[in-house]
């Protein structure tokens, strides 16, 4: 006769032991107050920097290192119109030489905010502003290189009777601002809130973020991205592809992509 105590131990081991899911991990209500903080910090700290940058080392001291001064260099209290002169007179290299954006700084009603519009903010700000202008026969620097779905929110934002230099800021802190939620919520879902708090602080503090604060298209490809990796994981590809589809209309990373 065969002691029951082997069966009830085989009986035992084939039982699956239920662990209770830790508390880290369990989907629940999000707060959304930290995405939201870091946010505002994030911004708070990366404008302090590019206006104690821009007073320490102003930008006009490097374009200077750049070679002849533009002729159009300096500040334009009418940004709109310079683009729009631009636009209608860019053949003329005695007046825009061939480098038209290098030098030029925002004056006027928006003057307060020249440190954070430079380099190619207005070349995209150009776009926005009167479209594609381009002659394959100029040998000069022209905004046809910059792709149109950027310009398309600036321009969006500017048809509400907002600023376009202010409106470009608006759109670009107001994407990173959906991003940086976004990405918590899907961390934080998938792996826990700490490590939602880790990738939110490697994400606002990664030199890079800076360029979420000015007028560049890398706030709005972060979107995509997300949109597109989140869409990935819950196998919805049409989705994916289209949110794909559409980086590709934002710059050669997007295309990448």
């Amino acid at each position: 006769m065969i002691a029951p105590e082997p069966i009830a131990a085989a009986e035992t081991m084939s039982t699956p032991v239920l662990v209770p899911p830790s508390s880290d991990t369990v989907p629940g209500r999000i707060r959304w107050t930290e995405p939201l903080l870091a946010w505002f910090l994030s911004r708070l700290i990366c404008m302090v920097a590019i206006v104690l940058g821009s007073a320490l080392f102003p930008v006009e001291r490097v374009y200077q290192l750049r070679g002849p001064k533009s002729p159009n260099a300096g500040v334009q209290s009418d940004l709109p119109a310079f683009f729009r002169a631009y636009a209608k007179d860019f053949r003329d290299l005695k007046r825009f030489g061939t480098k038209p954006m290098i030098g030029v700084s925002v004056g006027g009603r928006e003057a307060w905010l020249r440190p954070f519009v430079h380099w190619d903010s207005l070349w995209w700000l150009s776009v926005a502003e009167v479209g594609y202008v381009a002659d394959p026969q100029l040998k000069a620097e022209q905004n046809i290189v910059f792709y149109p779905l950027f310009p398309l929110c600036i321009r969006g934002v500017n048809q509400l009777g907002i600023p376009m230099v202010l409106a470009s800021l608006l759109v670009v802190n107001g994407l990173m601002l959906v991003v940086t939620c976004l990405l918590y919520r899907l961390v934080r879902r998938r792996s826990g809130v700490a490590a939602a708090r880790w990738t939110l602080a490697l994400w606002l503090t990664f030199p890079a973020a800076l360029f979420g604060v000015v007028p560049y298209s890398e706030a709005l490809l972060a979107l995509l991205s997300l949109l597109a990796m989140q869409s990935l994981f819950e196998q919805k590809y049409f989705s994916s592809g289209l949110w794909f589809g559409l980086a590709s209309a934002l710059n050669s990373q997007g295309v990448i992509l």
